[in-house]
């Protein structure tokens, strides 16, 4: 490999190990839509499936800023940050209010 490149390449190495501890979304992005907590409590989980581990939990009247959402046609989840969900809608129930502001 000739030095030039292996020098680039090094160097772009040093630059993402520096911010592989900053995820994009977290990086100045603003939330898609916010919501609040419409039932007594709701888990957080570490993908978008309530098989997923546990990962914490919010109450009703938490604020949350939603960074993405997804579906699979009956359920839908919003994610809060890298490896945390939440369910919007679980089979019918609506779980989080999205709010305007």
């Amino acid at each position: 490999m000739p030095e030039q490149l292996k020098s680039s390449l090094n160097k772009s190495i040093e630059i993402l190990k520096e911010h592989e501890d900053k995820p994009v979304e977290e990086q100045n992005a603003p939330p898609i839509t916010r919501g609040v907590i419409s039932v007594k409590n709701l888990h957080i989980y570490e993908d978008h499936s309530t098989s997923a581990k546990v990962i914490g939990g919010l109450v009703e009247g938490n604020q949350l800023n939603i960074l993405e959402t997804w579906t699979d046609g009956k359920n839908s989840w919003g994610r809060l940050g890298p490896d945390q969900w939440v369910p919007l809608e679980n089979d019918g129930e609506r779980l989080v209010e999205l709010t305007s502001e």
